[in-house]
């Protein structure tokens, strides 16, 4: 009997402790909230622009003086990091339809930064990011072909260089070393570009994003240039 009542109590204690643990998990498990992008559209269902003007009003939510000037005041990194996780399917609605999702444009300046990679320098408001922005967009074709048709750089030089240039480097170099100087990024720069196997190899290794957002960039570096599809 003794030996019985031992068994059963073993067994109700090692079911205590599996409930225990499966509890523990399903606590311990965070619902994901950096979803991935998808066309527009993130695993949730919803659209980039409901997703940032959600995070843009949980952001004013958090700001006890909301007549505060100073945009990083209303900063919330998860937030932030929420739109971050979009990828470049933000970067336009950032860009240009800011005013429209709620969003501070000097912090839409900020997450185009930080998802592009790349650095515009000193900047104080929104209108003159986005100026810089116009200006700096429209002078990658040029300044990449240039740099890559430089015959007195190393490819390791260039590969530098071109990092700075972000996701949009990476778009130039994914096409330029696909088409040469047929590419449709790269400009008449008036000289003749022969790489040698080293020096493709070395952009090579500027490719680093996911394939999708480095067309995503592409295609967004050849409508805001107006070039040809």
């Amino acid at each position: 009997m003794r030996k019985k009542f031992l068994v059963i109590s073993l067994f109700f204690v090692l079911l205590l402790l599996a409930l225990l643990a499966s509890l523990v998990y399903l606590i311990g498990r965070k619902r994901p909230t950096n979803l991935p992008a998808t066309t527009g559209q993130v695993l949730t269902g919803k659209s980039v622009e409901e997703i940032i003007k959600e995070n843009a009003e949980e952001m004013k939510k958090g700001v006890e003086d909301q007549t505060s000037s100073n945009p990083f005041d209303y900063i919330d990194e998860e937030c932030f990091d929420n739109i971050a996780a979009l990828g470049f399917d933000a970067v336009e609605v950032l860009g240009e339809e800011h005013s429209k999702v709620g969003l501070n444009s000097y912090i839409s300046g900020l997450l185009i930064e930080k998802i592009t990679r790349c650095d515009l320098g000193s900047w104080e408001s929104g209108i003159q990011f986005f100026q810089l922005w116009k200006g700096y967009i429209s002078m990658i074709p040029e300044e990449l072909s240039v740099l890559v048709s430089n015959k007195d750089m190393t490819g390791n030089d260039k590969v530098e260089k071109i990092r700075a240039y972000g996701i949009f480097g990476e778009a130039f170099v994914k096409d330029f070393l696909r088409n040469g100087e047929n590419s449709k990024l790269f400009c008449d720069v008036g000289k003749k570009t022969d790489l040698t196997e080293e020096e493709r190899e070395q952009l090579e290794t500027l490719l680093i994003s996911d394939s999708a957002e480095i067309e995503k960039a592409f295609v967004y570096l050849i409508k805001k240039n107006k070039l040809q599809e």
